[in-house]
């Protein structure tokens, strides 16, 4: 979910070819409709944007049915300080390997990484 279509086709495209199931949002607004329209197993979710922003979204999205406000979500944001309290905070420009990373930790598609970031033996 973000206003600037180029960042979404990006993100859209990135995970498409990964093998997620993508559904795109212009804005908060936008986004309430998509997820009471399917579940998504993680919502991407720029702060700024137009109509509702990405902190007005996520108090909407609190007051939802569980399955709804229970579902992780990925902040990419250009702000310094996004005040907001998610799984995953990404500041913009962001890499989109660790966009991808987040997304697959998030729906379980891969193992979270080992405490401390060193490899498991």
């Amino acid at each position: 979910m973000d206003d600037d279509a180029a960042i979404r086709e990006c993100i859209a495209e990135l995970l498409s070819t990964e093998g997620f199931d993508v559904r795109e949002a212009r804005d908060g607004r936008e986004g309430l409709r998509a997820l009471d329209a399917a579940q998504p197993g993680v919502v991407v979710l720029d702060l700024m944007m137009p109509v509702m922003s990405g902190w007005e979204f996520l108090e909407a999205k609190k007051q939802r049915r569980p399955a709804v406000a229970n579902i992780p979500v990925i902040v990419v944001t250009a702000s310094d300080r996004p005040g907001v309290e998610t799984e995953r905070v990404l500041r913009k420009p962001f890499d989109l390997e660790a966009l991808l990373a987040a997304v697959e930790e998030l729906t379980g598609r891969a193992p979270p990484p080992p405490p401390g970031g060193a490899a498991a033996a």
